[in-house]
């Protein structure tokens, strides 16, 4: 159970309520103004420990935009969005905060590589992927791929291909930003029909949910989830399977 009490706006983004005994849900964001010099409570940094699949987005007042408090704000986990109030009782309207979101920039691959390994616990998985997910610029090494093939056979049914894969729905999501069907798909390299499919075998969904969800986040903790790999709702690998992969 979370015992938060923090704004938080989850999909389809028309209302914002707080959260009471539960974990948002995929694609959720969480609000947290900073309206004075003591800058952000603790409660943001909570929820995001506990449900790190939650977009943070920090609502501040110009004359709160100071090194001290960025420099809070840059500490949260994950990839925080700032909207910046022109007069201090200006509304934040949810498109707003969509906007702010969509408007990050693309993640590194060591952030997406942190999210799994806080997710599974299995530093190897994250070795592997950031392998794979930095093998653009790399000569190939057959031996290496070897070992990643291994290794990921031992965690789970997504091979090498499948993390390529979710690797491109990312870039579609958070680069195709007001693209057709068709242009994300060619951002990525592929043909539309075939991106469809990638969304509905790795998240579950459909392209129109896909678009709408806010956030990078939400893509890798549902792949996480649709292949098995042992993350519960509240934040935390199981602690057995934990051990296994760790120790993989």
């Amino acid at each position: 159970m979370l015992p938060l009490d923090l704004p938080l706006l989850e999909p389809p983004y028309h209302d914002v309520a707080p959260i009471i005994g539960r974990p948002p849900a995929l694609g959720a964001i969480a609000v947290a103004r900073v309206d004075g010099p003591r800058g952000l409570s603790t409660e943001l940094a909570n929820l995001l420990d506990q449900a790190p699949w939650t977009v943070p987005c920090v609502v501040l007042r110009p004359a709160t935009v100071t090194p001290s408090i960025l420099q809070r704000v840059w500490e949260l986990p994950g990839q925080p969005a700032f909207i910046v109030l022109g007069q201090p009782g200006d509304r934040v309207l949810p498109t707003g905060l969509l906007t702010a979101i969509a408007s990050r920039p693309a993640p590194p691959t060591s952030l997406l590589v942190a999210y799994v390994v806080r997710r599974t616990g299995s530093v190897i998985l994250g070795q592997s992927l950031d392998q794979i997910w930095s093998a653009r610029d790399r000569a190939s090494d057959t031996t290496a791929d070897r070992t990643i093939r291994y290794r990921l056979r031992r965690l789970s049914d997504f091979g090498r291909h499948d993390w390529i894969r979710i690797r491109r729905l990312i870039r579609a999501k958070v680069e195709g930003r007001n693209l057709t069907v068709e242009q994300r798909a060619q951002l990525v390299g592929t043909e539309a029909r075939t991106l469809r499919s990638w969304i509905a075998r790795y998240l579950g969904t459909t392209m129109k949910t896909f678009r709408m969800m806010a956030g990078w986040e939400w893509i890798l903790e549902a792949a996480l989830r649709r292949g098995g790999f042992p993350v519960d709702q509240m934040g935390l690998p199981t602690t057995r399977r934990r051990v296994e992969m760790v120790g993989a």
